[in-house]
């Protein structure tokens, strides 16, 4: 499987905590997947991209996953 835990949310075409957990299976800690729980936080990324603007002066902004629209 490719994804890309890296942007704005994951690239997976699961939700994060089930990746997660189909990698280290009950080795993951509750407490840790905390961040993941809640609709709006199922595709959220592995890795925080705001050191990348300091870093770099870069933020990856090109969205994953499909957006529900707007209504714009």
């Amino acid at each position: 499987m490719t994804c890309n835990l890296v942007a704005p949310d994951s690239g997976a075409s699961v939700p994060t905590i089930e990746l997660l957990r189909s990698w280290y299976g009950n080795k993951m800690d509750n407490a840790h997947l905390e961040p993941y729980r809640g609709q709006e936080n199922a595709f959220k990324p592995l890795y925080s991209i705001n050191r990348m603007a300091t870093e770099f002066g870069i933020v990856p902004k090109k969205r994953l996953r499909p957006q529900p629209d707007s209504g714009h």
